[in-house]
């Protein structure tokens, strides 16, 4: 089972992520497998897995979203933003409120002026 991030962070906030996401993947017995500054320093990657995790096992699965809401949870708390080159997706579209505030109603209202029907990319980005 294996994770990665890519997370935008106010440059005097990395230091401070750094640590406190290795804290959390250390409590939860997760490895780290990369910690990168991309382009500028404000741009972070992050890689882990569950060593002895099962990708067959819901219980296995479950404990690695938890780690990643975790740490995507961390990066909101000191003022970040969730993938910043990649998207947010399907799978990180629960955090779109979170991540857009306000300004999720602003998106929702100029997809449903585009897209009426809602068939083009149904559910990605939160909408």
């Amino acid at each position: 089972l294996f994770e990665y991030l890519c997370l935008a962070l106010p440059p005097s906030q990395v230091p401070g992520f750094r640590r406190e996401a290795l804290t959390i993947l250390s409590r939860r017995d997760m490895r780290i497998l990369e910690f990168g500054l991309w382009a500028s320093r404000e741009f972070v990657s992050i890689a882990f897995d569950s060593p002895d995790g099962d990708p067959g096992k819901d219980e296995d699965r479950v404990h690695l979203a938890d780690t990643t809401a975790a740490i995507i949870d961390l990066a909101h708390g000191m003022g970040g933003s969730m993938e910043f080159c990649h998207g947010a997706g399907l799978k990180l579209a629960p955090w779109m409120a979170a991540e857009r505030r306000a300004g999720l109603e602003v998106l929702r209202t100029i997809k449903q002026a585009l897209d009426p029907r809602g068939i083009m990319n149904p559910g990605k980005l939160g909408l």
